[in-house]
């Protein structure tokens, strides 16, 4: 969250901003030159030596509030032509004789509105911006439509030039697709602003739909305003988002790149340079048959490495090793901070063919795992070393919410249910067991000598209320092969057991649930085995109310898991028991997935190797979809 202040008008009170210009930006918000700075500052100087040899000679304009105007016109970084869609100061402070200008919030008015003058110069502009992308019949009241076939889409919606709302102290508000671009009829997209005519009051009119899903709260007695953009995973010099799946284990991101990558900024790491040896590969290949990243010449063979599908049975191909720029969302305390910019970022270029059973739109995985090359290790060499390799994930339990995942020394802030302007700090909640580091590695394709890259726990044993659940402890070791052990997983969707600790809890769980609960069994539902009949049993705020499940762990500390993580609610009669008989030759006994770890705060500190978990957030009334950002 963005805090600054807010102003008002002389002749009303409305909720206004103090908006200084409006910039249509191709790349990062950093890239797009302020238009609007103090008097006697360099920066008018500055940016118009920088646009010399690009752009039309700047004009500097004093004013008599302070302010001088620079005009200068914003560059697409691709293409390297100017765009013009700024709208000076000027042209939006309030006039303090008779309130017109300015900038005002509104959920009354559907969609932004702009006095004429403005939104002929930002409509004409932003045609500009999509010059690639068919324009249809207008439909009203907008100004300009699209084929929205011709559109890509991602999580932050259509995949068209953000807009920034840029603020008297720098911040940016930044309007994405799913904010700006309005789905009119099945083939068509409008943009989102309306001309509000010649002689509007305001100059710009902020409507309900670019409020949609950003958080702003009003502190009416500092007379601020505070608001959330959307969050965006960039890369390159345009923001593009990709959908990737959490793996907590994978070795590195990778991302499928022969068919829509495109960047200015991409390279690939040639065999025996810096980043190969990160990645321990030391192997040589050309480029990837169809890869549209740009290759190196066949004299400078670019090392490989083996990105893995893990949701497809393991299915590893190699890929080129690539580097290219990654943006993040920073954080102080519960305030968001500026997009943090990683260059040269190592990750691995698949081909379309790793992208089996991935969820439509799913473009690759980011793994989190114990590597050099995955993203918790790769963030703090980005900080040489300030930013501790230390991460927390919190899984959601409902699939249409957002979890999170923080990354670094940080508080865990979170409202409850029942009041979502409180903040919760859960740093304090977290009880602590050893990571287990297994030294032969899990992945299908490895390097001789190398550990896994998973997380693994020291289980010592099983209860189901206060009954152990027997089963051959050895398991739980790891033997030469690496064989054995307990991981954790966001892969898994549901925890997978060797057949005879499978057979083992069910037979305690059965007679547990049957004797106390006055319930019985029901046919299976796959995946799994073990059903009942819900009748009588309640439902508390930690779920169905069953015997819960208990992971004793080598300390004697443990971790409950109760029917929001063990069982599965099929329908309105009949529940499932959340886990999966993985046969008798697995190579992992035991693998606790994805749904037994929803609305839990689990913290990874590589350094101390250890982890740190709440157990179930549910019984605080609080979800990972709770978080405050």
């Amino acid at each position: 969250m963005l805090t600054l202040p807010s102003i008002g008008s002389p002749s009303n009170f409305m909720n206004t901003m103090p908006l200084t210009s409006m910039l249509l930006c191709y790349g990062t918000s950093a890239q797009c030159p302020r238009p609007s700075v103090g008097c006697l500052s360099p920066e008018c100087s500055e940016a118009r030596t920088y646009l010399s040899a690009l752009c039309p000679p700047a004009n500097t304009t004093f004013y008599k509030i302070g302010q001088c105007d620079c005009n200068v016109r914003p560059v697409n970084p691709v293409t390297r032509s100017c765009v013009s869609s700024q709208t000076t100061y000027k042209d939006l402070i309030i006039s303090w004789t008779d309130g017109y200008g300015g900038v005002m919030l509104s959920t009354i008015v559907p969609y932004t509105t702009l006095r004429s003058d403005i939104y002929k110069v930002f409509v004409k502009d932003f045609a500009k911006a999509t010059k690639g992308m068919p324009q249809v019949k207008k439909v009203k009241p907008f100004g300009l439509c699209l084929n929205s076939k011709e559109i890509g889409f991602s999580r932050v919606g259509f995949h068209v030039p953000q807009i920034d709302l840029e603020m008297e102290n720098g911040k940016n508000w930044t309007i994405v697709g799913a904010n700006s671009m309005k789905q009119a009829d099945n083939d068509v997209a409008c943009l989102a602003f309306v001309d509000g005519g010649k002689t509007a009051q305001q100059a710009v009119v902020i409507g309900s739909y670019q409020m949609e899903d950003n958080f702003l709260p009003f502190d009416l007695d500092q007379s601020r305003l505070g608001f959330s953009s959307s969050l965006l995973f960039i890369y390159s010099t345009e923001p593009h988002v990709k959908s990737l799946v959490v793996d907590l284990g994978g070795r590195y991101l990778w991302i499928e790149c022969t068919k829509d990558y495109q960047s200015s900024t991409h390279k690939l790491g040639s065999c025996g340079s810096a980043p190969c040896s990160v990645a321990n590969s030391d192997e040589c290949t050309v480029c990837l048959s169809g890869s549209k990243p740009k290759c190196l010449d066949r004299t400078k063979r670019p090392c490989y490495i083996y990105p893995e599908n893990t949701l497809s049975s393991g299915h590893a191909e190699f890929g080129n090793l690539s580097m290219d720029r990654i943006s993040l969302q920073s954080r102080d305390s519960s305030t968001s901070g500026p997009l943090v910019t990683i260059n040269s970022f190592i990750f691995a270029c698949a081909t379309h063919k790793l992208l089996l059973n991935l969820a439509k739109g799913v473009k690759g995985m980011l793994g989190l795992g114990r590597h050099p090359a995955g993203l918790p290790i790769q963030l703090s060499s980005a900080f040489g070393g300030s930013l501790r390799r230390k991460f927390a994930v919190c899984l959601p339990s409902e699939s249409k919410t957002n979890g999170v995942i923080f990354f670094g020394d940080s508080n865990y802030l979170f409202y409850p249910d029942y009041n979502t302007s409180k903040a919760i700090d859960l740093s304090s909640m977290f009880t602590y067991i050893r990571l287990v580091v297994n030294p032969a590695s899990t992945s299908k394709i490895f390097e001789t000598g190398e550990a896994s890259a998973d997380y693994f726990v020291g289980l010592r044993s099983v209860m189901v209320n206060k009954k152990i659940v027997p089963f051959n402890s050895s398991l739980l070791t790891f033997n030469k092969w690496g064989f054995g052990g307990t991981k954790l997983s966001t892969v898994n969707p549901y925890s997978v057991l060797e057949t005879s600790i499978y057979s083992s809890l069910v037979k305690v769980f059965d007679e547990e649930i049957i004797a106390t609960r006055n319930v019985s069994k029901v046919a299976a539902v796959e995946p799994f085995t073990e059903c009942y009949t819900i009748g009588q049993v309640g439902v508390t705020l930690t779920g169905l109310d069953v015997p819960y499940i208990r992971l004793v762990f080598e300390d004697n500390t443990y971790w409950e898991l109760h029917g929001a993580n063990s069982m599965v609610q099929i329908s309105r009669d009949v529940m499932c028991l959340g886990f999966l008989d993985g046969g008798d030759q697995v190579t992992i006994p035991i693998v606790v997935g994805a749904h037994q770890l929803q609305d839990n705060l689990l913290q990874f500190d590589l350094d101390a190797s250890k982890l740190g978990f709440t157990s179930t957030l549910l019984s605080k009334e609080i979800k990972c979809s709770n978080f405050k950002f």
